[in-house]
């Protein structure tokens, strides 16, 4: 079996004769990995191309990601991935800085250009946005300028294994690169950053009811299967706590009672119109035990499963 293994790729703006870029770069999560607490001097955009992302702020917010999601972080702010360690997932960054000394230089903005953007990316601070499909190959374009530049940092010095870390402040590595390859990355670079403020400007933020709205048609679809409110946290990239919060501010309810209903409505309606036994309909549903589901189904209908049988069977006789 192949190991997992997790993957960095970083260029560094020096790198690219462009002021305006401190890094920019795609990580690989397969497995977790620990993310502790730090902060950047300039803005970072972070998107995500698969699977989840959590992120805590030192101030307490919390921001979670999935696939096909983006979101701005400003200079200065701690945070670290959700409990310290990562998610699974597909992730590309850049972290930009419109006041460094000829942040114009290399790039298509003006400074004019560049206060635009800090006014957009602050007003949507840490707000979650779905970029557009359109974006795409914009995307994919920028994730393969990062992978082809960066195996220059692997081979700056093969005998001395040099890390790309040290050689990051070395801007002759990208001379045999490829004609255009790093202007093609400046132009993706700004590119990005444009589009995704534009899509911003033009776009609502993830609500939280967005996740409500995810867990409900989550649970209408897996409500006979095993799951509980743990597998549903997991699906969103969620923790326990935070679909708590949402679920029941976008629902009224809690994901566990809005799950428990859900089951129950199903079984009433196996009890009425099946010969099934109590015992396999609690299987069906996902319950552990038919003594679980009885005591489960009395607390939602005041009857016994038998006891509902029966008054169904009366009534429609």
């Amino acid at each position: 079996m192949k190991q997992a293994n997790n993957e960095h790729f970083e260029v560094w703006g020096l790198d690219l004769k462009m002021p305006l870029i401190e890094i920019c770069g795609y990580n690989e999560w397969q497995i977790a990995e620990r993310l502790s607490w730090h902060s950047h001097q300039g803005y970072e955009l972070v998107y995500l191309l698969e699977g989840r992302a959590a992120f805590e702020f030192e101030d307490g917010m919390r921001c979670e990601l999935v696939g096909g999601e983006f979101f701005f972080k400003l200079p200065g702010q701690m945070h670290r991935a959700a409990d310290d360690v990562t998610s699974p997932c597909k992730m590309c960054w850049i972290i930009f800085l419109p006041d460094a000394e000829g942040a114009c230089i290399n790039t298509p903005f003006t400074p004019v250009d560049l206060q635009a953007l800090v006014e957009r990316y602050r007003a949507d601070d840490r707000k979650i946005f779905t970029y557009s499909s359109a974006t795409k190959p914009l995307l994919d374009s920028f994730l393969q300028s990062v992978l082809r530049l960066h195996s220059h940092y692997q081979h700056a010095n093969p005998e001395t294994g040099v890390s790309f870390y040290e050689a990051g402040n070395r801007s002759h590595l990208f001379a045999d690169a490829e004609p255009f390859q790093v202007a093609s990355m400046r132009g993706s670079i700004c590119q990005i950053l444009l589009e995704m403020a534009r899509q911003a400007m033009n776009s609502s933020p993830k609500k939280p009811d967005d996740f409500a709205a995810a867990a409900v048609a989550f649970i209408e679809k897996h409500y006979q299967d095993p799951i509980g409110v743990d597998q549903i946290a997991q699906h969103l990239g969620l923790s326990r706590s935070y679909l708590h919060t949402v679920f029941r501010g976008g629902t009224g309810q809690t994901p566990n009672d809005y799950l428990q209903r859900t089951r129950i409505r199903a079984a009433e309606s196996m009890l009425e119109k099946s010969s099934s036994s109590v015992t396999e309909i609690s299987s069906r549903l996902g319950f552990t035990s038919s003594q679980y589901f009885s005591k489960v189904f009395h607390k939602y209908t005041r009857q016994t499963p038998q006891e509902y049988r029966k008054s169904r069977a009366e009534k429609n006789s």
